[in-house]
């Protein structure tokens, strides 16, 4: 059975992209945040994971979206469903950096404080 560690950072396993059978219909894990774009306008944020399903080779599959910023679902593998999600949250932390270093803003809330991407870090620990 192949191994696929799911985390698309070349210092963890690499780059894998590939067409997943995921389900993208209910996710498992969302938070929401107030953020504000570089160019000033403001958006609900919601970084959430989708259900992992289990793929044809035993390892399993999440999908991934950053709304807004980047509503294209991202699989994301683990050998388990519980790596997956992990793996996951993680890729939502990276992008999340990301995006904040091009300019965008994040709060717990509209008018709330501050909310930077390394506090997703201490919700992954």
């Amino acid at each position: 059975m192949p191994h696929f560690c799911g985390f698309v950072m070349p210092h963890f396993c690499g780059l894998l992209i590939v067409r997943a059978r995921v389900n993208s219909e209910v996710n498992v894990v969302e938070r929401q945040w107030h953020g504000v774009a570089p160019d000033g306008t403001e958006h609900v944020v919601s970084f959430r994971i989708g259900t992992p399903t289990r793929q044809e080779h035993g390892e399993w599959a999440a999908n991934v979206v950053l709304i807004p910023m980047d509503p294209v679902p991202h699989a994301i593998f683990g050998i388990d469903s519980w790596q997956a999600v992990n793996l996951g949250m993680q890729h939502i932390t990276v992008m999340a950096k990301h995006y904040y270093k091009l300019g965008w803003r994040f709060y717990w809330e509209r008018g709330g404080d501050e909310a930077p991407p390394s506090d997703l870090e201490r919700s992954t620990a």
